[in-house]
């Protein structure tokens, strides 16, 4: 026979197991806390669904879902036409582009009278190289003096430039450095380190002695930038990190506690910031961006693609638009964005317009890929409310089919009008 102190030290082991248990249970009750259901979470691919607000996720919960996913789940697998008015044509030779009256950014931009010239990128830290933009007068013989020199940040590469009004408009992003363990590993392309994209809007009025009144910091990674008159556009990529969080086990309770304080975080430290002399604030508010439509509580993305607009001279009005889907290029008209991304063997394209403000309009997929090869911006165009696209299958085969795709938009949905194999 058991003693009464046996007995009753029984009992309390019982009662801290059940005690346990309901703890456990009442912890997967709750609303997206179900162990069995965070390990079923499944990261989004490339989605050609449009986008929306979906009924059935948020879009905080579907980012915090997304680094769930990465920082847990994929970690523990693999290790364990409204333009402006046409100016009079300039007594000099202005930059080609794709779209007249859409300018792309340069390295060297000129006024008639004074060159600006920006250095190379250069990606190592060598010893006695200055990161600067030069200011060159042109002289009546033709030859040039350096007049102004305008220093930028050693860590930075540049992006390009955009002279207008007189105002220069000098954008930079950090270099990204990827150690070679991260080079292979799966989590590699969503934690880029320190991403950041810096914009100096220089009044060049007096070019020999320029005033830098506003300096602009956008969390994120520049994926493209255009100018329409004296607004600036530029299109990012942005990966939120969760910081001070616990430190993850194998054991379902400790991914358990990981993922609840996920869903704690501060919306507002998932997004973005912009800096403005100085001075952050939100660049938007997470659960306004837009996810696809069919996004279920199961699901998760973390990348996030910004479109963002400046005005040139006055920088402290902007706006952004927020889709939680990813980038790799884009094509601009004076109307339309037309951002693309590579999903397969197809690319996924979303519209956006451009003529009330920063609107998403539509999505669509076509066969094929633009490759890397050639500038994919080259092989898109628009024209009458119709946008064309190049694509190619099987770029690295010996007979490679190539398409060209016309497609039109259909609600939220760019339809295919025509395809042809053209060769």
């Amino acid at each position: 026979m058991k003693s009464k102190s046996g007995i009753d030290g029984i009992s309390k082991c019982m009662a801290v197991l059940i005690f346990s248990t309901c703890v456990i249970t009442a912890c997967s009750s709750g609303d997206g806390g179900d162990d069995e259901n965070v390990m079923q979470l499944s990261l989004t691919s490339t989605s050609d669904v449009p986008l929306g607000q979906s009924p059935n996720i948020s879009a905080s919960q579907y980012v915090k879902n997304g680094l769930y996913i990465i920082n847990v789940q994929q970690r523990s697998s693999t290790s364990g036409d409204g333009a402006d008015s046409p100016a009079a044509a300039p007594e000099f030779s202005s930059t080609t582009t794709q779209v007249e009256g859409v300018d792309e950014a340069d390295r060297i931009e000129y006024d008639g009278e004074y060159l600006y010239v920006a250095n190379l990128p250069t990606w190592d830290s060598q010893p006695g190289t200055e990161n600067r933009v030069r200011i060159l007068k042109r002289q009546d013989d033709f030859s040039l003096d350096v007049v102004a020199k305008i220093p930028l940040e050693s860590e930075h590469e540049m992006m390009g430039m955009y002279l207008h009004d007189e105002r220069l408009g000098v954008i930079t992003r950090k270099f990204g450095y990827y150690p070679l363990v991260d080079a292979v590993a799966i989590t590699s392309p969503w934690n880029s380190p320190d991403n950041d994209t810096k914009i100096q809007f220089i009044d060049v009025a007096s070019p020999e002695t320029p005033t830098i009144p506003h300096k602009i910091k956008i969390d994120g990674r520049l994926i493209s930038s255009r100018r329409i008159g004296n607004d600036l556009y530029l299109a990012m990529q942005y990966v939120p990190s969760a910081d001070n969080l616990p430190a993850v086990g194998n054991s379902n309770s400790s991914r358990e506690a990981y993922y609840r304080r996920l869903l704690e975080l501060e919306n507002s430290s998932l997004v973005p910031n912009i800096t403005i002399n100085e001075q952050s604030s939100p660049l938007y508010h997470l659960d306004d961006c837009l996810v696809p439509e069919n996004a279920s509580s199961k699901n998760g993305h973390v990348q996030m693609l910004s479109v963002v607009k400046i005005n040139m001279s006055s920088p402290s009005t902007y706006s952004a638009l927020c889709t939680i889907v990813e980038a790799e290029g884009l094509f601009m008209t004076h109307n339309n964005m037309y951002l693309h991304a590579t999903q397969g063997n197809d690319t996924v394209i979303h519209k956006v317009s451009l003529e009330n403000g920063i609107e998403y309009q539509a999505t669509g997929k076509v066969r094929g890929s633009f490759g890397w090869n050639s500038s994919p911006q080259l092989k898109m165009s628009e024209r009458d409310g119709y946008f064309m696209a190049v694509t190619t299958e099987g770029l690295l085969a010996d007979n490679p089919e190539h398409f060209l795709h016309v497609l039109t938009q259909q609600g939220r949905k760019l339809e295919e009008a025509l395809r042809h194999r053209p060769f």
